[in-house]
C-alpha cells in the first residue's frame, strides 16, 4: 500500500489510476505536447511498450513452464477447460431437444392386453 500526501492508503490500481489521471493532464498540457512531438521520446515510448510485451510474454511462459514441471493447472487451462465444457453443456441441450422433438414425432405403440398370471401350478 501507499499513502497519499494526507496519510490516505491507495490500493496500486489507486495508485496506477492516479498516475494516469497525471499522465494524461501532462499530456494535454503545451510542455506535455512538446515533449511528446520529440522523436527521441516517441521512440523511447515504443522501446518501454515493446519491453514490457516481450517481459509479459516471457513470464508467461515461465508460469507455464513452472505450472507443468508442479502438475499444476494455470489460469488459461483453466479458462480453456471452462469453454470446452461450456460448449459441452450447449451441446448436450441441443441433442436432448433434439431427442425430445424426435420423441415427440414417433408415432404411439400399440396398446397391449395385459397378460395373464400363469397358474403356480398348485392344484387345490
Amino acid at each position: 500500500m501507499h499513502c497519499d500526501k494526507w496519510g490516505v492508503s491507495m490500493g496500486i490500481d489507486d495508485l496506477k489510476a492516479k498516475a494516469m489521471e497525471r499522465a494524461m493532464q501532462f499530456m494535454q498540457s503545451d510542455k506535455g505536447q512538446e515533449v511528446m512531438s520529440d522523436p527521441r521520446v516517441q521512440k523511447a515510448i515504443s522501446q518501454v511498450f515493446q519491453t514490457s510485451m516481450a517481459m509479459r510474454a516471457q513470464v508467461d511462459g515461465l508460469k507455464k513452464t513452472v505450472a507443468d514441471q508442479l502438475n499444476l493447472v494455470a489460469k488459461d487451462d483453466l479458462r480453456e477447460m471452462k469453454r470446452e465444457l461450456d460448449r459441452m453443456k450447449r451441446k448436450i441441450t441441443r441433442m436432448e431437444a433434439e431427442a425430445q422433438g424426435a420423441e415427440e414425432a414417433l408415432p404411439e405403440p400399440p396398446k397391449r392386453a395385459p397378460r395373464r398370471r400363469k397358474d403356480s401350478g398348485a392344484d387345490e
